[in-house]
């Protein structure tokens, strides 16, 4: 399933519906991960220390985050007071960087 910003489904195949060139694909159904729970990835660029990042997708309870740097500063940083709808991102000595985010919780 791949969701625009406002976290609306726009794209949905299944197993079944898809084939390219006769590579194998997995879903998230694939993954050892309970029903109820889903995986958002997303990228954020620019970000700066202590600022709010909100998720792509919110979830219905607090996931699990993580957010690493993405940029080729050499930034240190992590999420901090997470919620359902997004973290906080601390970077060890300030400044602004792009990050990956992989955040896994109740959808």
């Amino acid at each position: 399933m791949a969701y625009d910003g406002s976290g609306n489904a726009f794209f949905s195949v299944s197993s079944g519906t898809i084939n390219w060139n006769g590579r194998g694909f997995v879903f998230t159904d694939d993954l050892p991960l309970p029903k109820t729970d889903k995986i958002v990835r997303m990228i954020a660029r620019g970000v700066a220390s202590q600022s709010r990042v909100t998720f792509s997708s919110g979830f219905s309870d607090t996931p699990q985050v993580m957010a690493q740097n993405a940029s080729p500063s050499d930034a240190n940083c992590k999420a901090v007071n997470a919620d359902a709808g997004g973290f906080t991102l601390w970077i060890n000595g300030g400044g602004t960087t792009d990050i990956t985010v992989f955040a896994i919780g109740p959808k």
